[in-house]
């Protein structure tokens, strides 16, 4: 199985909240010094997708992409799989930047897409989406929309709560009940 560039995929999209003011109030070393540890937190998740397009093997395979102050998680395709790869990659992604005082947001969506790492070419409607829902966001975490809600309540067997907890979330302007990345059970996976 290959990597193709277009495909029905999920993808996750995060945001660091407050770049560009840190950009203006810090010298550009102290940003550089924060930045460095984004690659450290997706080497991870780079060395698996790279080990197993090695192996031609991109079933349930999850590929980083960092740029400015946004990352994305793209998925071979829209599998389960996929899916719970995603959700876990999105835990780690969470956990990690919290704990060196780097705070995002992000969102997860599905559709088809163009993920060229060759030509740094990537757009479709899901990352226009999960941009959106994200931007929209006013807390720290990771939301799905509701394609995805509904592809993971028709698809995932048991409690749902195990790997998403609903509630309601805040946006700029309004709260609406969403499925949310539950950080602490995923722990537990």
């Amino acid at each position: 199985m290959d990597w193709e560039t277009t495909q029905d995929r999920f993808i996750a999209f995060f945001d660091i909240l407050g770049f560009k003011d840190f950009i203006y109030r810090n010298s550009h070393d102290v940003v550089l010094e924060k930045m460095k540890y984004l690659p450290i937190i997706l080497s991870d998740i780079e060395e698996d997708a790279h080990n197993r397009l090695d192996e031609n093997d991109c079933e349930g395979i999850i590929r980083p992409v960092v740029f400015s102050d946004s990352i994305m998680l793209i998925s071979n395709d829209k599998s389960i799989i996929d899916l719970l790869n995603l959700l876990k990659c999105c835990y780690w992604i969470l956990k990690n930047s919290i704990q060196i005082n780097i705070p995002i947001k992000g969102a997860i969506s599905s559709g088809i897409l163009t993920a060229d790492f060759n030509k740094s070419l990537f757009f479709g409607r899901p990352l226009v989406d999960a941009y959106l829902l994200q931007e929209s966001m006013t807390y720290y975490g990771c939301i799905m929309d509701n394609n995805v809600e509904d592809f993971f309540k028709k698809n995932i067997t048991g409690s749902p709560q195990k790997w998403l907890i609903q509630y309601r979330t805040p946006f700029k302007t309004a709260s609406v009940n969403h499925y949310n990345l539950n950080d602490y059970r995923l722990s537990y996976i």
